[in-house]
């Protein structure tokens, strides 16, 4: 999720019908420009080089959504029908690479696995699998800036990622759905971030992004992984 607004101006972003690296590409109405839908940023024309604004975003549910913001926007897209998605087949492909076919050459992770992938500035791209996830829960990623914890709802299969205070970034777990220190008295609900302790702040998200690892990585190729242990 982008922000909109560049140097105070609002611009408007519709589909390009282009691809690049097999991911989509936005043009603005305002300029003509392309972007990248991955990096957020104008490839070609005008406004080239110019990185849109990250914003934090949560995949969740919408029970969850609904009880976390109850005053909350929903956007609803048109029923398709009994036929579903015209990527239906695709998804379900793993040897399918891209829209028109690529060769897999990649390694430590099944191309068309699902992976969570997060940004920083001053640290390489982390890229974590979905099996990792499930398998355990809840990922302190402690020696970033900042440090930052991902977690799962093992139920219904919402992800969101937090940035940590201080006092979380050791011995954080997981119990149930909240995410506790240590000593049990700060607690967080682990897919909110709403705080369940008293005197305590609500957690902040971080962007992350959902993504098939071939796509992930043609993008970002010095990321780290964490993947699921054998």
């Amino acid at each position: 999720m982008y922000a909109a607004t560049i140097d105070d101006t609002r611009y408007t972003f519709q589909a390009s019908g282009s691809l690049w690296q097999d991911a989509l590409v936005m043009l603005d109405d305002q300029t003509g420009s392309l972007w990248s839908q991955v990096i957020g940023e104008a490839i070609a024309g005008p406004m080239e080089g110019t990185t849109l604004q990250l914003f934090p975003s949560q995949h969740m549910t919408f029970g969850e959504f609904a009880r976390a913001y109850p005053q909350g926007r929903v956007l609803t897209k048109p029923n398709r029908g009994p036929e579903g998605s015209t990527y239906d087949r695709y998804f379900a492909s793993p040897d399918r690479l891209g829209i028109f076919g690529r060769q897999d050459t990649f390694d430590r992770l099944p191309a068309k696995e699902t992976i969570y992938g997060l940004r920083f500035d001053n640290n390489r791209p982390v890229a974590i699998s979905e099996g990792a996830l499930r398998q355990r829960g809840l990922i302190v990623l402690a020696d970033t800036e900042p440090p930052v914890a991902v977690t799962l709802d093992t139920a219904q299969g919402g992800v969101a990622a937090f940035e940590l205070p201080p006092v979380a970034t050791q011995e954080l777990v997981r119990v149930g759905d909240t995410l506790r220190v240590s000593d049990g008295n700060v607690a967080w609900h682990a897919v909110t971030g709403i705080a369940v302790s008293a005197d305590t702040k609500r957690l902040s998200p971080r962007p992350i992004l959902t993504a098939f690892w071939f796509a992930w990585v043609s993008f970002f190729s010095d990321t780290r992984l964490i993947a699921e242990t054998p």
